[in-house]
């Protein structure tokens, strides 16, 4: 039946009992008793899961029920119709992105959804998504062709997605008259203070207005608004494009303010370009500008100048390695759409690694998609101190056990603190400085060394 579950027995006991030619007029009930998954001696069960459906022609009720998920769908409708009126609506604001279907019948479609999550384990263990819920979440809607309306509701009180853990999910959608609008709200509690997360998106006359919205409640401040207008329209009646239009803002990231300048992006079934999109701060910025697309000779430059890599980790929740140090130099992003590579030429002013200063690096690195690794060639010079220092290695991303680093380190006087991240379990506050070599290696919770200094 399928080649995704090598090694893995599954057995269960159907009941079932249906009439009808389709599923619009499908009357009956199944019901899977003694579900079991044996995978290598470990064995998953599941207790009853009963569907039921009955309909004719002026109702509809379909109820999944089990001890994980209760679902229930009811009203006068016709699956292919209301699809197909969905689309007309959303259509009727954004027509050059979904356009609307010719209907042979019009027919009035009325139809409501309630759906009960109390646990994802089964999502866990049988389909492979790493995701977890502490309480119930609940997701309701209403669709009424005649009146154009159509409304979704969604609420989480909290999940785990993999490692990162969000509460008080909420999503808002609904179409009116005049536009279509969708608010997400939500927290992220992966870092130490939750972050409010809020987006409100509105669709009217090919266009959709989007606001982002973030604030970490710290004191070292991590918040913004960003404005967005993407346009919809179509090349020769034919290719649709969109324009992405970034208004000028501020946001604050650990309590400087940094400007957003106004900048455009385009973007098409062949080719994505990015017109000079800027962050900047006084003396310091990122810009991001080229083109994506099928030809390999396109490809992205991002330039830096002055940046602090510890915002950069810290923005992207990456701690396993204790980089910092002001960046300015240039990356590239080529052969993006096949297989991804990144190379990246930095100047690094006042490096540190886990809290040592070496002093001003020299770096090429890059990184690619097949590997997931980013790969290091730094010469590292501290000329106060008469030290130089060479690295060259990888570090593998990923969560535990793929992610990982393996880093030799040539190096002549090196302030030994760096040490001490990975020796607090047998020194305390080592100091001092060293000439030799060292190897870092292993997963980011487990990180070994060896060398001779």
């Amino acid at each position: 039946l399928s080649t995704k579950y090598p090694n893995i027995s599954f057995s269960t006991d159907i009941k079932a009992e249906f009439k009808g030619k389709n599923i619009e007029d499908l009357n009956g009930e199944a019901h899977i008793y003694n579900f079991t998954m044996n995978e290598q001696n470990e064995i998953y069960n599941l207790d009853t899961i009963s569907f039921s459906a009955y309909s004719n022609k002026q109702y509809k009720q379909y109820i999944l029920d089990s001890e994980f998920l209760f679902a229930e769908l009811e009203g006068k409708f016709n699956f292919e119709q209301i699809l197909a009126n969905g689309k007309k609506m959303i259509g009727k604001h954004i027509p050059s992105l979904i356009q609307s279907p010719r209907l042979k019948e019009n027919l009035p479609n009325e139809a409501t959804l309630f759906i009960e999550i109390t646990d994802t384990k089964p999502f866990e263990k049988i389909l492979g998504i790493p995701i977890k819920l502490d309480k119930t979440a609940y997701m309701s809607g209403y669709f009424n062709s005649e009146q154009s309306e159509m409304d979704l509701n969604l609420s989480v009180p909290h999940l785990i997605y993999d490692t990162r853990s969000f509460g008080d999910i909420s999503i808002i959608g609904s179409n009116t008259n005049d536009s279509l609008t969708c608010k997400i709200d939500a927290k992220n509690y992966t870092n130490n203070h939750p972050i409010d997360i809020n987006i409100l998106l509105k669709g009217l006359n090919d266009n959709i207005q989007t606001s982002v919205a973030w604030d970490n409640n710290s004191d070292n401040k991590y918040c913004g608004n960003i404005s967005i207008n993407t346009s919809f329209y179509k090349i020769d009646k034919t290719i649709p494009e969109s324009r992405i239009q970034i208004l000028p803002t501020d946001i604050v990231i650990n309590d400087t303010i940094w400007n957003i300048y106004e900048s455009n992006i385009t973007l098409n079934p062949n080719k994505i370009n990015i017109n000079n999109l800027k962050l900047g701060n006084r003396d310091k910025h990122i810009i991001i500008d080229g083109k994506v697309s099928d030809q390999i000779e396109d490809s992205i430059k991002i330039n830096l100048k002055e940046i602090d890599l510890e915002y950069v980790f810290d923005i992207i929740n990456f701690h396993p390695v204790d980089f910092a140090g002001y960046a300015t130099g240039n990356a590239y992003i080529a052969n993006i759409k096949a297989s991804p590579e990144l190379q990246a030429n930095l100047k690094v002013r006042s490096f540190t690694f886990n809290k040592a200063h070496l002093g001003n690096m020299n770096l090429l690195g890059g990184w690619s998609k097949e590997k997931n690794t980013i790969h290091l060639n730094a010469h590292i010079t501290d000329y106060k101190n008469n030290s130089t220092t060479n690295v060259n290695g990888e570090v593998r991303l990923g969560a535990p056990p793929k992610g990982g680093l393996d880093l030799m380190i040539r190096t002549n006087n090196i302030d030994l603190y760096f040490l001490n991240k990975y020796t607090s379990g047998i020194f305390t506050n080592l100091n001092g400085r060293a000439s030799g070599w060292t190897r870092v290696f292993g997963p980011f919770k487990g990180i070994n060394l060896e060398g001779d200094m």
